[in-house]
């Protein structure tokens, strides 16, 4: 249909800036490091323009759903490389 009705948000600059503060700190050990939405690294998204299609219990649901996963209550799963 060519419509986006929501998507995932990559906000890096949560991990350049912790990144960053290590490398000052000389604390910086070469590793892999995760960032979700409990670091805000990570968000989901609603289209404004698309809103209206979704239901309001289903908006409801998506919004708690992120504050239990920013709360640690809800575990995604990660995937190391």
């Amino acid at each position: 249909s060519g419509s986006v009705i929501a998507s995932s948000i990559i906000n890096a600059g949560p991990a350049f800036l912790d990144l960053a503060k290590r490398v000052k700190d000389k604390t910086y050990k070469g590793e892999v490091s995760l960032y979700g939405m409990d670091k805000d690294a990570i968000d989901f998204a609603i289209n404004p323009k698309m809103m209206d299609k979704v239901p309001a219990p289903l908006q409801k649901e998506l919004e708690d759903l992120k504050a239990n996963i920013k709360a640690g209550k809800v575990v995604v799963p990660k995937i190391e490389f």
